[in-house]
């Protein structure tokens, strides 16, 4: 006997019990049935879960650490341009007193012009 008989033989014999099998027990093996591809579909959803939120997170980091780069890098210049301000303002011969009253030197220098 072939193999090709041979699996054809059992599944004549597995047809054929089948269709002896009463309503109770084709009824349950139709709710086991129904029963593993609903689970089959809800860990094919589950599995997903995963790959997503590690995106999720993972976008968050990226745009977290941009802005973070940002902030620092603009943090950065103004350090840079503030030094250099202080340092023409320290080097300079301009009385302390009037720059502690720049707004009203801005307003006297406004109201000569005009």
């Amino acid at each position: 006997m072939s193999d090709e008989q041979f699996k054809n033989q059992i599944k004549q014999t597995l047809d054929d019990s089948v269709d002896n099998l009463d309503a109770a027990t084709l009824s349950r093996l139709n709710q086991a049935r129904h029963k593993a591809l609903e689970s089959k579909q809800r860990s094919y959803f589950s599995s997903l879960r995963l790959p997503v939120t590690a995106l999720a997170a993972i976008t968050v980091a990226v745009i977290v650490g941009s802005l973070w780069n940002m902030q620092s890098q603009s943090t950065d210049a103004l350090i840079a341009n503030t030094s250099h301000n202080d340092l023409e303002l320290l080097s300079s011969n301009i009385e302390i007193n009037l720059l502690e009253e720049m707004d009203f030197v801005t307003w006297l220098v406004d109201d000569d012009a005009s």
